[in-house]
């Protein structure tokens, strides 16, 4: 009895101080931009953040412009689709030619979703309140696919 005791308080003890150890570390997270493109805005270095605040974004111009093409291929599509409808009714197109108009309409929908995802990620917010350090990239700069930005330290008052 006594040596199950001596193991209990061992595993509290070991647990005690496993869980002040990694108490003392610091809540950090390291934002990476999803997207491809040029920095238009970053929180100053050591600034306080809120929790959603805006702390990145890339210039959507390149992501918005495919978004009002797509907009104009679905119309283009839409209305084939619509003509080859009303053609197939008196049998002056086939099958395979309205399957395949209705194929590019709905392609062309599945474009728009993408990219309107895609322009989604030009910005970029804070998962939690915290301080913004080790910027590593700033307005101006170019971005990579998966670069690191900066790290935000949660501050230990708002842990």
């Amino acid at each position: 009895m006594k040596t199950l005791i001596l193991t209990i308080a061992s595993i509290a003890a070991i647990t005690l101080c496993t869980t002040s150890i990694f108490a003392a570390a610091p809540v950090k997270a390291n934002m990476e931009s999803m997207i491809e493109g040029q920095m238009i805005y970053e929180v100053p270095l050591n600034s306080h953040v809120k929790k959603g605040q805006l702390v990145e974004e890339v210039d959507p111009a390149k992501y918005a412009g495919a978004v009002k093409s797509d907009i104009a291929v679905i119309n283009y599509d839409k209305l084939l689709y619509n003509a080859d409808s009303k053609l197939y009714k008196t049998h002056s197109v086939s099958l395979i030619t309205l399957l395949g108009a209705k194929k590019n309409y709905e392609s062309a929908l599945e474009k728009m979703t993408e990219d309107n995802a895609t322009l989604r990620h030009c910005k970029v917010y804070a998962p939690f309140a915290g301080t913004a350090t080790d910027i590593t990239v700033y307005p101006g700069s170019g971005l990579g696919d998966g670069s690191l930005i900066m790290t935000i330290v949660k501050n230990k008052a708002t842990a």
